[in-house]
């Protein structure tokens, strides 16, 4: 009797780290004194790190603020596994029995809340050279998923052909908004801002990856919400998830865009059954209302899932 063959067990939601010395080497001394350039430091026992408006963790109220040590991020220099592509391979890949990694950027790092959009392109192509060097040194272990600016759509298409064409990644990471430099400029997913990158992704075949997270407070933004605690990941993600799927779907985006392909990291699936019987009983009771607010969707919710 033949063997049956062996599954390849691959680890798909795996953070790597950037450092101060990871930017200063990819950027360069002149982008690196912008004000928005990535900042790492230490207050009151808690270490942050901040790239344009965005900081990690999140500058909660004093009232709820993670006491220090209890919140996990890495110091200036990173941990190892989340710097040195050997040391991951052998102290996490191994030990827990992953064939291969594809790599997720660190928390916070978002090109599109750059409000100097020439500098989150610059950073953009910096993190993917540095990825691409990150990876190839375990070629067959660690992938890398390239870094758009949802920011500037013509860029993040011409970003997508080189990490697809050049680079040689297997997949694309997009931010699930852009902030600009007012609250009027946001854009979500569901905007034909993003249209002219989700066609780029389907010609190429390259699927984009889109990861829950929780909305980071940012000064004069009214649309972030705001937590009793600084433990939000535990509902935050898996609602960020649900945001997501709703721009795809009820946005029209998996209707308009058919050929491309989306994953939605983070969150899990258990939430999936009770958003697709959300969408059924609107659709069944509230049809009228459906077909007036998301006209350009014409399937059932799980038939594009």
């Amino acid at each position: 009797m033949k063997k049956p063959a062996s599954h390849l067990l691959i680890d798909s939601d795996s953070h790597i780290s950037t450092t101060h010395e990871t930017w200063s080497r990819h950027l360069g001394p002149e982008l690196m004194a912008h004000p928005e350039a990535p900042r790492y430091w230490e207050e009151n026992g808690m270490t942050y790190r901040s790239i344009g408006r965005v900081t990690v963790p999140p500058r909660w109220p004093a009232t709820v603020a993670p006491k220090p040590r209890t919140y996990q991020t890495p110091g200036p220099k990173g941990r190892p596994g989340a710097t040195d592509p050997n040391y991951r391979v052998k102290d996490f890949l191994d030990v827990e029995g992953f064939d291969r990694s594809l790599l997720m950027p660190e928390a916070g790092w978002w090109p599109a809340g750059i409000v100097d959009v020439a500098l989150g392109n610059a950073m953009s192509e910096a993190y993917n050279d540095y990825l691409h060097d990150f990876a190839r040194q375990q070629p067959t272990r660690l992938f890398g998923i390239g870094i758009l600016n949802a920011a500037d759509p013509q860029h993040a298409v011409k970003e997508m052909r080189r990490c697809v064409k050049q680079l040689g990644f297997p997949a694309v990471y997009l931010n699930n908004e852009v902030y600009g430099a007012r609250d009027d400029d946001y854009v979500i997913p569901a905007q034909e801002h993003y249209y002219p990158i989700y066609e780029e992704a389907g010609r190429l075949g390259v699927p984009i990856i889109l990861h829950a997270w929780i909305k980071f407070p940012i000064p004069g933004f009214q649309f972030n919400r705001k937590s009793p605690t600084p433990v939000t990941d535990i509902f935050g993600m898996v609602y960020a998830g649900m945001e997501l799927l709703d721009n795809l779907i009820t946005g029209g985006i998996c209707e308009t865009f058919p050929k491309t392909k989306f994953g939605i990291f983070e969150c899990g699936v258990g939430w999936v059954p009770t958003i697709v019987d959300r969408y059924h009983e609107r659709m069944e009771k509230f049809g009228e209302m459906m077909r007036t607010h998301a006209p350009k969707m014409k399937l059932h919710a799980e038939e594009y899932i």
